[in-house]
């Protein structure tokens, strides 16, 4: 039964590759045919699916899996917040307890990658899926730049308005951005590994498609991410040379076209920063109301404190920017001192590898991305870290 389990569920990790390609397109979709209904992510199910048939085997992917400890008090602590919040504010939160099953399904990958792909051969093929699907968003976000570039009309659908960006098919040059970064360092690492060409148009590739993204937070990301591989691998004097040429390199950024007229290709925009910083007085407000354990994982949006984020209904409704503001606000002190242990756990924990190395680089990219944006929750890149836990975490 376990064997056969294990199998049905590969099958469905690299569905799930391919639905992950198709990004926010057929929730979109289906909100255009069922506007009424929450959305429904193909992705999400999808997760939830090689969920259930991991709890029907749970011997098989948990018995030895020694991070478990970490997890289970996580959820534990996201479960008891979710009710303390239903208690205080006398209401039945539908969002955010969907939103928590939808986390607690997405964690579940750690354990089911690193049962999976147990095996060397089996990592790197985990890795070179999660390249293709970041040089597949590239190659569909240059038809959705070629073809659609102006996706101001999407504000009518309560959707962020574009203006000449690439944001494939994620509808976000933010979020396309920051998967773009994390393709960027599994090309580069396979490339100073294996000394093959064949990457190097690849990460020509990804680094041109996340210029015309315009995120700015993503570029930052991209840096540090570059500047820890750099300083893990570059030895002596060679160090200063080779940060030398990523700072050059990271002027050609100055380079990129502005002749659209867009605010959102002003990489000197102000007016985003400030919205910003109002966000993260809202989060700051929030968390002081139950600062213990916060209002409940995703209710930020349920909660009518008359001081939230104006838009409910809008897409973009779904927590503050800051990462660490929207776990704060969420989970209080306690859930986030959870979150930090899950966290230093599997730093820890991590191989010196290959796979540990991209994992490092890969959370230095989030959690900087993190501090503009709340990356952290975001489902696509949830998938794609919990993957990378897997196979970067210690036997």
């Amino acid at each position: 039964m376990a064997e056969l389990s294990k199998k049905i569920i590969t099958f469905l990790i690299f569905v799930y590759f391919v639905v992950f390609i198709f990004g926010q397109i057929p929730g979109f979709i289906f909100n255009l045919e069922y506007p009424h209904l929450p959305t429904l992510h193909l992705a999400d199910a999808v997760v939830v699916l090689i969920w259930v048939l991991t709890l029907l085997n749970f011997h098989a992917f948990y018995t030895k899996f020694k991070l478990k400890k970490y997890i289970f008090t996580l959820i534990v602590i996201l479960v008891f917040s979710q009710i303390i919040s239903v208690a205080v504010n006398a209401g039945l939160y539908i969002p955010g307890l969907l939103y928590l099953v939808r986390f607690i399904a997405y964690i579940n990958m750690i354990a089911v990658s690193r049962t999976i792909f147990s095996s060397k051969p089996k990592k790197t093929l985990l890795l070179q899926s999660l390249l293709t699907i970041s040089v597949a968003i590239a190659l569909l976000g240059w038809v959705q730049y070629v073809a659609i570039p102006d996706l101001t009309t999407l504000r009518l659908l309560m959707w962020d308005d574009h203006y000449y960006r690439l944001v494939s098919t994620f509808l976000d040059p933010t979020f396309t951005g920051i998967l773009l970064v994390f393709g960027v360092i599994i090309s580069v690492n396979f490339w100073t590994t294996t000394k093959k060409s064949l990457y190097i148009p690849i990460t020509l590739l990804l680094l041109i498609s996340l210029g015309f993204t315009y995120s700015r937070s993503s570029f930052l990301a991209l840096f540090l991410a570059l500047v820890y591989m750099i300083c893990r691998r570059v030895k002596g004097r060679n160090i200063l040379y080779a940060l030398l040429i990523l700072m050059v390199s990271a002027s050609s950024i100055l380079l990129l076209p502005r002749g659209s007229g867009g605010e959102g290709v002003r990489l000197e925009r102000v007016a985003s920063i400030m919205l910003k910083i109002e966000n993260s007085h809202q989060a700051i407000e929030v968390f002081s109301q139950q600062p213990l354990f916060g209002v409940g994982y995703n209710n930020i949006c349920s909660i009518n404190t008359g001081k939230m984020i104006n838009e409910i209904y809008s897409h973009s409704c779904s927590g503050f920017d800051n990462g660490l503001l929207m776990i704060l606000a969420s989970t209080g002190i306690i859930g986030t001192l959870s979150f930090g242990a899950l966290g230093l756990a599997l730093w820890s924990r991590s191989t010196h590898d290959i796979y540990g190395e991209i994992w490092k680089a890969t959370i230095i990219a989030m959690g900087t991305h993190s501090l503009f944006t709340n990356t952290l929750f975001y489902a696509w890149v949830m998938g794609w870290v919990f993957l990378l836990s897997g196979i970067a975490a210690k036997k």
